[in-house]
């Protein structure tokens, strides 16, 4: 676990989107994996400025997000 969170922030310092990161970091996490251990991940990068979330969902169960007007939606 602790691997597999360094190696996706490692990613995702550089810059890269979400979409980039998982596979980059998937295949970090295959190498030498003889136990064939696996984690779920939701990673999310927020542009601070704008506002604007982007995210990638690997293996858990969708998010759900709370509207301006209250309403919470599956996204």
């Amino acid at each position: 676990m602790m691997s597999a969170k360094m190696i996706i922030a490692s990613h995702a310092k550089m810059g890269k989107s979400p979409a980039e990161v998982m596979p980059d970091a998937n295949a970090a996490l295959c190498v030498n994996n003889k136990e064939k251990m696996f984690v779920t991940v939701w990673l999310g990068i927020l542009e601070l400025s704008s506002g604007r979330l982007v995210c990638v969902n690997a293996g858990h169960e969708y998010p759900v997000v709370r509207g301006t007007d209250g309403v919470f939606r599956k996204k």
